[in-house]
């Protein structure tokens, strides 16, 4: 199977996911006596195959077959899919199954779903994509010849882009007894299974401090804001420190705490100034995302960005602290992705 030059790997087939250990979602699957021994451990995801709109030009698998045969989905265009380049969709997986997604809710949720009044005329046109199969005997010792010889097709197909493209309906019945050659998945650090449930190995009674000028952001910042594992299924909700100093607080004017989240599912922000104990949080987000992206190993979903106003007199001279509390905690999945924290002085 083969997504881009650096993402690249041995399929595994159909039979290897019914024999293995469903994880904590369906599509996750321990593979435990897979037909390739060399993949036994490994987990197994369609969502580990997911890429931008933008990336995702041509896409697809090399046969084991004598001679080898490629079969690639190309896509020279991503204007009529919704959600902008972006937009993170499924490309190939187990099944065997190669996927050219017009409209879904992956890594967006709700937000993404088309909806319709009874009775409402809708018409948009979609493509063009286009299946591209080749063949060549050296591909045996080297599949990638074929990924090499789809990228120049493909290349010529964004060339031709905007002109005429033939319409037809295809249905294709895959042979499913091949395992397919290629190269180990790698190159994705953020693109393997159960990264969230890392938090609570990191911090298992204590949540994360973050103090502005000390420390690092790529080592003391973990990657999703996520609740806590207590054991038996059982996860509450977990609040971060922000702690800085501000030499001189204007109290009689407001200040701004700009805060950009690149993905959310099925969480509450609540944000505090100083005063963790506070009822009523000074801000909170509401239940917000559905996304998903925690669960399907990505890195941003759908965007949201809140500008919050903070009057001065919730400010001290000296040390100060932001908590950042995950209030809703009924899963592991459950939490949201910062893009930036930024809190701005009063306006002049």
């Amino acid at each position: 199977m083969a997504i881009s030059d650096e993402r690249q790997r041995i399929m595994p087939m159909p039979v290897d996911q019914e024999t293995g250990k469903v994880l904590d979602y369906k599509e996750a699957v321990l593979l435990t006596n897979p037909t390739n021994l060399d993949l036994k451990g490994e987990v197994d995801d369609k969502y580990f195959y997911a890429t931008d709109n933008k990336d995702d030009r041509v896409h697809g698998w090399v046969s084991s077959t004598n001679p080898p045969v490629g079969f690639w989905m190309i896509i020279p265009n991503d204007e009529f899919r919704t959600g902008g380049p972006y937009k993170q969709d499924l490309t190939s997986h187990v099944g065997p199954t190669v996927l050219s997604i017009f409209v879904s809710r992956h890594f967006a949720g709700d937000d993404l779903v088309i909806k319709f009044q009874q009775g409402e005329p809708w018409k948009k046109v979609i493509g063009p994509v286009f299946l591209y199969l080749n063949s060549n005997s050296s591909a045996m010792d080297n599949p990638t010849i074929l990924w090499d010889d789809a990228k120049r097709r493909m290349n010529q197909e964004v060339a031709n882009w905007p002109y005429d493209f033939p319409v037809s309906e295809v249905y294709i019945k895959s042979n499913q007894r091949g395992i397919i050659r290629g190269q180990l998945l790698v190159n994705d650090r953020f693109r393997q299974y159960g990264l969230w449930k890392q938090y609570s190995v990191l911090y298992p009674e204590n949540d994360l401090v973050y103090n502005v000028g000390t420390s690092n952001y790529s080592k003391d910042w973990f990657f999703v804001h996520v609740t806590r594992n207590i054991g038996n299924k059982t996860y509450i909700s977990t609040t971060w420190k922000i702690i800085f100093n501000l030499e001189i607080v204007d109290n009689a004017s407001n200040y701004t705490l700009q805060m950009a989240l690149a993905a959310a599912q099925r969480a509450e922000l609540q944000v505090r100034f100083n005063d963790e104990k506070v009822v009523e949080p000074h801000f909170t987000t509401g239940k917000i995302g559905g996304d998903n992206a925690i669960a399907r190993h990505g890195i941003h979903g759908l965007y949201f960005l809140y500008s919050i106003e903070v009057k001065g007199n919730l400010l001290v001279n000296g040390t100060n602290t932001i908590f950042l509390t995950q209030a809703i905690a009924t899963n592991p999945f459950q939490g949201v992705m910062y893009d930036y924290l930024r809190l701005e002085g009063p306006h002049q």
